[in-house]
C-alpha cells in the first residue's frame, strides 16, 4: 500500500477555515460520488503508468489518454471535471471527504486483490489534490 502513498502529486495545504476562496457552485458540478469514482480511477491509472515509465516527461502522454478514457467512461469534459475540482478544492472539508472515500476504495481493491486487508493512513490535516490538467 506504500505505492498509494505516492500516487498524489500535489498537497495543497489548507487554513484552518473551512472554505478557502469559497468557489461557487458550477452548473455542470461533478457530484460527488461519480467525482470520488474518477479521482480513484485516475490514481490507479497514474499509479500503475509511473511504475512503468517512472519519468513524468515519459508518461504524460500516457496519462492525458487515460484521463480522456476516464472522463469519457464517466460522460464528463476536461472542462467540467477542472471545474469540479477547484469547486471541491476550495471547499476543505468536502476535499478531505472525497479523498477519504477515495483512499477506502483503494483499500477495499487492494484487499481483494491480495487477500489482507491492506490500510492507508489519512492525514487528516492535509487533504490532496490530483493534478490532471
Amino acid at each position: 500500500m506504500k505505492k498509494y502513498l505516492g500516487i498524489f502529486l500535489w498537497v495543497v495545504l489548507f487554513s484552518c477555515t473551512d472554505q478557502i476562496g469559497s468557489k461557487p457552485v458550477p452548473n455542470n458540478l461533478i457530484e460527488k460520488d461519480k467525482f470520488v469514482n474518477i479521482i480513484k480511477e485516475l490514481s490507479l491509472v497514474e499509479s500503475h503508468v509511473q511504475l512503468k515509465y517512472g519519468h513524468v516527461s515519459r508518461f504524460q502522454e500516457t496519462m492525458i489518454l487515460s484521463g480522456k478514457a476516464i472522463f469519457k467512461k464517466y460522460k464528463v469534459t476536461p472542462k467540467q471535471f477542472e471545474m469540479s475540482m477547484d469547486y471541491y478544492a476550495s471547499h476543505q472539508t468536502q476535499m478531505q471527504e472525497i479523498y477519504a472515500e477515495v483512499l477506502e476504495l483503494l483499500n477495499q481493491e487492494s484487499g481483494k486483490l491480495d487477500g489482507s486487508a491492506a490500510v492507508v493512513q489519512q492525514d487528516t490535516a492535509l487533504p490532496v489534490v490530483l493534478n490532471v490538467r
